[in-house]
């Protein structure tokens, strides 16, 4: 294999992916140089801050890798350096990520060094418990945004308990500072503890000894015990005020108006009101339209058609065309033998054009003194 320089490393760490065999590769090339385990847990600390986004999970999994491959060979110089810097270096690229997927398989890492007892327990609850910090800031300081974006909206007759919500979250962000305060503690206890218990220390004289026993027991009681009793404290303050903000709201529930008086409240009827009379009109209007246009196209078109001839029946009776006869002064009486013969009714057949339907029609021509004048009159007709 090549020879190490933090140069040489810096670049392999560069171009590293998600997949196994860079990961695999890597790892087994850094196991190779385990002298220079201190050397390579710094110069990947390194280049886990400064790196992008989205090189910070394929760092963390070679770190996965290479301590889970130092415990099998025991090459337990690379889980005591790693062990130093992890939580710093962990706790910074997951508040960086602020990516719920990558930070789950963070979280994932993390728990399985936890499961198979990769690292120290303690170093490991103090990074998970750092990771529950991060998300629940993220959460508080989301809830702040929506209050500020609630604050920038008009006024109305319906008012948000902003008051309220603004007291509560004041209260848990007092809750999370005192939670991450008693975790440094812990964090101190545990490494000072440690250090004065482990196998390969060199023994202290008693008085020493007893002092740093003593400033262990410090540590305890105002770092961790005060301070969990602080939190113990600010939790109840908590579960007040949200009992107080539940009874607020169960109150306000009860008194809210019912809708229509809402709406007059608001002014909003006579506006609906109007909409709604709107909507009627155009929908009428629409349909009238296409009930006409409708019409329109289902309308049958019509061709002039000549009317049927029909035949028109004239009857002429003997008094329309006889000559009237007068007395005649000079004749004493009148004989029956001089008198003409009336001639007989006449019915002639004359054809017109009518309209349907088809009538009879009976016409009294007028008085014909001769024949020659009745048939200028009938060519009239014709």
């Amino acid at each position: 294999m090549s020879a190490f320089s933090e140069e040489t490393l810096s670049k392999k760490f560069m171009s590293l992916n998600e997949t196994q065999a860079s990961i695999v590769g890597l790892s087994q090339w850094i196991l190779f140089h385990h002298r220079q385990a201190g050397r390579i847990a710094k110069t990947w600390h390194k280049s886990l801050d400064t790196s992008p986004k989205n090189k910070k999970l394929p760092l963390i999994y070679l770190a996965n890798d290479v301590v889970q491959q130092a415990r099998a060979k025991r090459k337990t110089e690379f889980i005591n350096e790693f062990g130093k810097i992890l939580q710093p270096a962990l706790l910074k690229a997951y508040q960086e990520v602020n990516d719920s997927i990558i930070r789950s398989k963070i979280k994932r890492s993390v728990n399985v060094w936890k499961e198979r007892r990769i690292l120290s327990s303690s170093v490991l609850n103090m990074i998970l418990d750092g990771f529950k910090e991060i998300d629940s800031s993220d959460s508080t300081n989301r809830a702040v945004d929506l209050s500020s974006a609630a604050k920038s909206q008009p006024e109305s007759s319906v008012n948000f308990a902003k008051t309220e919500l603004k007291n509560l979250n004041d209260k848990y962000s007092k809750y999370n500072e005192t939670c991450a305060s008693m975790n440094k503690s812990i964090q101190k206890f545990n490494s000072e503890y440690d250090d004065l218990f482990a196998e390969d220390s060199n023994l202290q004289s008693p008085s020493i000894f007893l002092n740093q026993i003593q400033n262990l027991t410090n540590i305890h009681n105002n770092g961790i015990k005060s301070r969990f009793e602080s939190l113990v404290y600010e939790k109840k303050q908590i579960l007040s005020e949200i009992e107080e903000l539940l009874a607020t709201e169960k109150k306000s529930l009860s008194s809210m108006e019912s809708l229509e008086e809402f709406l007059n409240k608001e002014n909003l009827n006579g506006k609906l009101e109007k909409i709604l009379e709107t909507k009627k009109d155009l929908e009428e209007m629409i349909i009238s339209d296409a009930t006409q246009e409708k019409e329109e196209l289902e309308a049958p078109s019509y061709s002039p058609v000549s009317s049927p001839k029909k035949k028109v029946s004239f009857e002429l009776h003997a008094d329309d065309y006889a000559v009237p006869k007068y007395e005649n002064s000079d004749s004493d009486s009148d004989s029956e033998d001089d008198q003409e013969p009336l001639p007989k009714k006449l019915k002639i057949d004359v054809p017109v054009a009518v309209a349907a339907p088809t009538v009879t029609t009976s016409v009294i021509a007028p008085p014909i003194t001769d024949a020659t004048k009745l048939l200028e009159q009938l060519k009239q007709l014709k």
